[in-house]
């Protein structure tokens, strides 16, 4: 299994379901367990604040909304209530905390947004030895892609070279837990299912779409010193209209 999946001392459920030909998925097997020690690795949320330039989250007071989407759609903060409404809604938690990610700040810029025509973004990192990195991200309006979209990033190493890797980006309205295979990257995972959606106008509907967590490979003999994504993108699965979204990077760095 990749460095990074796992996180250490940590207690993990797991069963097992059948994928067809047809991306039907069958019912999981009966749960399992089991619990992770002291790892040879640590998860290192990186520090995006100064990266961020969409605030894609629907919080009381803010005036500074972005959409997620082209439209006018937004995530929301979990229990959400419409002004004049009873109903609570799903969406980020107030913790600010996914999985091993951290997340931005609810009123503030919270997302990396860009488009196949967005100019380039270097986002520089704590230098570290790295294993792999993971991002907490979800496309919109690339639902009609099989596998949603993907974008293609370049590592740059201290030592002045660098690689290109592929990040899938699955649409935040896909519903199944999978690996997309076949395009040499680390497992796709969903890590916020449910998740409902408001407006700019500051409605909101059940919607259970979802983020994920999506990891690539990075070459931990050298120092990982930053990551480039390219202008106007010619990646496969990247359409005119889809928007990525990253809400969080973490490393899976060297102890």
């Amino acid at each position: 299994m990749p460095a990074g999946i796992l996180v250490p001392n940590q207690r993990y459920f797991w069963g097992v379901a059948h994928v067809g030909k047809n991306r039907l998925q069958s019912d999981f097997s009966e749960k399992q367990e089991f619990a992770t020690g002291e790892l040879d690795y640590r998860l290192e949320p990186f520090e995006l604040g100064k990266h961020f330039n969409c605030d894609v989250v629907k919080s009381p007071g803010d005036q500074t909304e972005d959409a997620f989407q082209v439209s006018s759609t937004q995530l929301l903060i979990d229990g959400f209530r419409p002004e004049g409404g009873n109903e609570k809604y799903r969406g980020l938690p107030e913790n600010h905390r996914i999985g091993p990610h951290r997340l931005g700040e609810h009123q503030k810029p919270n997302a990396i947004q860009f488009g196949k025509h967005s100019a380039a973004i270097r986002l520089k990192l704590p230098r570290t030895k790295t294993k792999a990195l993971r991002f907490l991200l979800a496309s919109a309006l690339s639902a009609y892609e099989p596998d949603g979209a993907a974008i293609e990033v370049l590592l740059e190493y201290a030592d002045g070279t660098g690689e290109k890797r592929v990040v899938n980006c699955p649409d935040w309205t896909m519903k199944s837990d999978c690996q997309l295979p076949d395009d040499g990257v680390l497992p796709t995972n969903i890590v916020r299912h449910g998740i409902d959606r408001g407006t700019v106008a500051g409605a909101a509907f059940n919607a259970n779409y979802a983020l994920f967590d999506t990891m690539i490979a990075v070459d931990s003999s050298r120092e990982l010193l930053a990551i480039v994504i390219p202008a106007k993108q010619e990646c496969t699965r990247f359409s005119s209209e889809a928007r990525i979204n990253i809400l969080a990077i973490t490393g899976v760095v060297s102890k």
